[in-house]
């Protein structure tokens, strides 16, 4: 008798353990993403935009936005994607956006960078937007690629302005349709 009082006592707790272990790990995988640019696994991450691989880190960009209560990370291979995926979906919340100095690599926050948009220069989806953290080194991008500097401001009156469904690469069997 006592014998399965105590087998039946010990499969409980093995149960409750079983459940204590599962709820935490399943609540370590649900981490808070940190205000601050995200990584990027180049040749890995997609972009969020136009579903091609990020393999360029001078053009990459990023947004952290708010969706169901929650911060996430949007990816781009493009900052002319990050403009045109915010452009059509203005009812995601922004909470900040990172671009990569075209020069250095570095992540700096949109509203701090200094934009070159030149169209002859090659970016993945054909945007031809660079950022730079320095303001020198944004002019010289300019004059040295026949473009123009913008203020992140700018940039994104520029780019709405213009019908980018019928100029990036990615878009154009799109447009014809």
């Amino acid at each position: 008798h006592s014998l399965l009082e105590t087998e039946s006592a010990m499969k409980r707790v093995v149960i409750t353990l079983a459940v204590i272990i599962t709820s935490l790990a399943v609540s370590g995988c649900e981490q808070e993403i940190a205000d601050a640019p995200p990584e990027i696994r180049f040749g890995h991450d997609v972009c969020v935009h136009c579903n091609m691989i990020i393999t360029d880190s001078r053009h990459a960009a990023a947004s952290l936005v708010q969706v169901d209560g929650k911060r996430k990370a949007l990816l781009f291979d493009d900052i002319g994607d990050m403009l045109d995926y915010h452009g059509a979906n203005a009812e995601v919340p922004i909470e900040r956006q990172f671009v990569h100095d075209h020069e250095t690599r570095r992540w700096i926050v949109v509203a701090e960078a200094h934009f070159v948009h030149a169209p002859e220069v090659h970016t993945p989806m054909g945007s031809g937007i660079l950022a730079y953290a320095s303001a020198g080194d944004a002019r010289a991008a300019a004059e040295k690629n026949a473009g123009r500097v913008l203020t992140p401001r700018e940039l994104s009156e520029f780019r709405a302005s213009i019908d980018t469904a019928s100029t990036a690469p990615c878009c154009e069997s799109k447009a014809a349709q």
